[in-house]
């Protein structure tokens, strides 16, 4: 199963928070939002918007564009289990581009 966009960016903000030894709940506190919150970002019931990637980008420490896929090797750091392929990879980050591109509603639950 291809995971969207929006599990994407949440896997990567915990990967980052990791890195830079961030809880949860310190997460929650840089956004000034919940725990739960954040639990839900992770169970996809909810998901970061602009202004919360700007903050996270601040708190860890990095830019912006950290946040989106770009590289099959993050990709595989991320998704260590997965099946994809980088061609299949090179696919799924061209079927994001035209989701976007194109504005179809689904891809901005």
């Amino acid at each position: 199963m291809k995971p969207t966009l929006n599990d994407y960016i949440a896997n990567k903000v915990q990967y980052l928070a990791k890195i830079n030894r961030k809880k949860h709940s310190d997460v929650a506190s840089a956004l000034n939002v919940s725990d739960s919150f954040i639990h839900k970002v992770h169970s996809n019931e909810k998901h970061y918007n602009a202004s919360h990637l700007y903050v996270l980008s601040r708190f860890l420490e990095c830019s912006v564009s950290e946040f989106y896929p770009t590289d099959y090797s993050t990709f595989k750091r991320l998704y260590p289990l997965t099946s994809m392929q980088e061609p299949d990879f090179k696919n799924w980050l061209q079927e994001i581009e035209n989701q976007i591109k194109y504005g179809k509603e689904e891809y901005y639950e």
